[in-house]
């Protein structure tokens, strides 16, 4: 009677290897499967004349366009998000991630959506903004951004929307600031503005936003600031404890808690002696008050 080996015990159980992400929006999965040893990841990309995967770039421009936020991992039950950068393209695009433990791969197949051609962007920005960002040229209609100006706008480096002393920008609102994830560069002083949220442009790092009416000021997610400018405001406080790449931090003139400190949350190893390589000021009057910076050291989470 003839005998057959047993079937190798799988090394990798996946819930699931075939994903679908939006072009714009909803760009993230998670992939959740059991590895019984340690595993790796990788994306892999078509190549466009033969079909064959190549993990170093032969998808071209887009060779870099999905991303997984760990590469491996140890046996046991695992969750790995899967995020893909805009697709400002018509076509789809679909591109692989390679689960490898011990002599098993699991192959999952990730396809992102195009953009219509055609496709009215403005309602992500608000209207003065969008204004704003016609008057400079960035956008030709501001009620009809196109699919090709938002992919400018992702490329961008810089960005000066400011206003001046004798004449002041209108700016309440810089929603769709998110979409100039290049952005390095924010020079917006001289508004209105009450609230500011960059913590889509990560690659920030220089900010100036004085002179507006911001009540708080949330940087957390600009790990790359190197100078951020935030005097006369409106801020009772700040937190620059993420902000370990800073090198000047001017945030005099803003009220603080309105009698005599301005609370500022700095990171653990933080040296006080030197404070006059990171700011011009650590104390000032406002309201007839003194106001004095108050050191608040981040604990460990």
């Amino acid at each position: 009677m003839s005998t057959f080996p047993p079937p190798s015990p799988e090394n990798l159980t996946v819930e699931q290897t075939d994903y679908t992400l939006g072009a714009f929006e909803e760009r993230i999965a998670t992939a959740v499967f059991t590895a019984t040893a340690d595993w790796t990841l990788s994306v892999v990309y078509d190549e466009p004349e033969t079909g064959a995967g190549d993990e170093t770039g032969a998808a071209g421009a887009d060779a870099a366009w999905l991303t997984a936020d760990v590469a491996g991992g140890a046996a046991g039950e695992q969750s790995v998000g899967i995020s893909a950068a805009r697709n400002f393209q018509a076509s789809p695009r679909t591109a692989y991630v390679n689960l490898l433990c011990g002599e098993q791969t699991v192959r999952l197949t990730v396809t992102q959506t195009g953009l219509s051609d055609d496709m009215d962007f403005s309602a992500l920005f608000d209207e003065t903004f969008a204004q704003k960002l016609q008057e400079r040229d960035i956008v030709a209609d501001a009620e009809k951004i196109t699919m090709q100006e938002m992919q400018s706008m992702a490329a961008m480096a810089e960005l000066d929307i400011s206003g001046t002393y004798s004449n002041p920008g209108s700016l309440t609102s810089l929603r769709g600031i998110a979409y100039f994830e290049s952005l390095t560069s924010l020079n917006c002083i001289y508004n209105q503005l009450p609230t500011l949220d960059v913590s889509g442009c990560t690659a920030l790092t220089t900010l100036n936003c004085c002179w507006n009416e911001l009540t708080e000021l949330d940087v957390s997610q600009n790990t790359a600031l190197t100078y951020l400018w935030c005097y006369s405001n409106q801020l009772t406080e700040l937190d620059i404890s993420a902000n370990t790449a800073l090198t000047e931090l001017e945030c005099e003139d803003n009220p603080g808690d309105g009698e005599s400190t301005f609370p500022l949350t700095v990171w653990n190893d933080f040296n006080p002696d030197n404070i006059f390589n990171y700011f011009s000021k650590k104390t000032w009057e406002y309201g007839g008050k003194t106001i004095t910076i108050q050191y608040e050291y981040k604990t460990a989470e």
